[in-house]
């Protein structure tokens, strides 16, 4: 496939600094990459077999990338934070999962020097049910690389939706948009889906490191079905970077929607994904169930890796949050219990050294 050409392509070929020949004596987790004497600062910087020819500049906190001279290019994938899970009051009513942050991924980006700010966008809050704001899940923050005055951003989830007082009435039953959109709640009446700002049409597995377009990857939350006005109904799971989170049952939370894979990504970052095919980043929250006992139970995390959703009165059943450094949508729950947080989102570079 070829490269994706834009005017953010462009503008983002501004980006770093120049590196061709590998250090030998680098190794590990370190604070720089020496190449032809220049020094390149920022992040945690791991020399790894994953990828033979690259040394990675891995950010899991804001920093800054610094880069002394030169020209060339770098690969970047960034994913911002995930939404978190929503909730309702009791009885028989249940939140949304959270949105999986958006997946930006792109290859040969040209490269000057520079000092450029990396912030790695903080997973959305989780929803509690208060009167006021219905147990909407907050959104997850952007993550961003700030070069020249210019942003490139790969946008926080969107938060799961919770429901509205008085019963059945007004908009928080509604998931929020964001690069992946949180699910729809669910109190007497269905909430919607949030949208996505990130794009659709991800290949999944069988294509691990595909372009992204230029606002990422992303997909919308599902809605809870419109036959749902009546008390009892799972709520859906939020979208991820793969595809769109699925809608709930009678007796079930609808489940997160995947999210998206990169094959050269070290053990200690990310998700597992099938089979062992790579690490998986920016997945949905769950749907929670009106009931943790009920057949079926709870909404299930989309890989990448989103929080399991929970409901009911059961102490033991408890929202799961999205995973950290991989922008996963956080769980939602129901029945007036407080909802799980999105996972915080991360910056790769990755450095060819050869």
């Amino acid at each position: 496939m070829a490269p994706f050409k834009s005017s953010l392509a462009k503008s983002a070929g501004k980006l770093f600094g120049v590196l061709k020949e590998r250090d030998l004596s680098l190794r590990g987790a370190t604070q720089s990459t020496r190449v032809k004497g220049l020094n390149i600062t920022g992040g945690n910087v791991e020399d790894t077999s994953t990828r033979s020819g690259y040394t990675l500049h891995i950010f899991t906190s804001p920093g800054t990338l610094a880069v002394t001279s030169g020209s060339g290019t770098v690969e970047l994938f960034m994913v911002g934070g995930g939404g978190g899970g929503g909730t309702s009051p009791s009885p028989g009513s249940s939140g949304g999962g959270g949105g999986g942050g958006g997946a930006w991924f792109y290859r040969e980006l040209e490269i000057v020097p520079g000092n450029h700010v990396v912030t790695r966008g903080a997973g959305g809050a989780a929803g509690v049910y208060a009167p006021q704001p219905g147990g909407s899940g907050q959104d997850g923050a952007d993550t961003t690389v700030v070069v020249g005055g210019t942003t490139y951003t790969a946008a926080g989830g969107g938060g799961g939706g919770g429901s509205a007082p008085p019963h059945g009435v007004g908009t928080n039953r509604n998931g929020r948009s964001g690069g992946s959109g949180g699910g729809g709640g669910n109190q007497s009446g269905y909430g919607d889906g949030g949208s996505a700002t990130g794009a659709s049409g991800h290949p999944g597995i069988a294509n691990l490191d595909v372009f992204s377009p230029p606002v990422g990857w992303g997909n919308a939350g599902a809605t809870t079905p419109t036959d749902a006005a009546s008390d009892g109904y799972g709520a859906a799971g939020g979208g991820g970077s793969n595809n769109a989170g699925t809608v709930g049952a009678p007796t079930y939370g609808g489940s997160g929607g995947h999210g998206s894979g990169i094959s050269w990504i070290p053990s200690s970052y990310g998700v597992p994904g099938p089979n062992g095919s790579g690490r998986y980043f920016a997945g949905g929250g769950g749907g929670s169930a009106y009931s943790h006992n009920a057949p079926g139970g709870d909404g299930n995390g989309g890989g990448g890796n989103g929080g399991r959703g929970a409901g009911g009165p059961d102490p033991n059943s408890n929202a799961v949050a999205g995973t950290v450094n991989t922008g996963g949508g956080g769980g939602a729950d129901s029945q007036g219990k407080t909802a799980a947080i999105g996972g915080s989102g991360i910056v790769i570079i990755a450095v060819p050294t050869t």
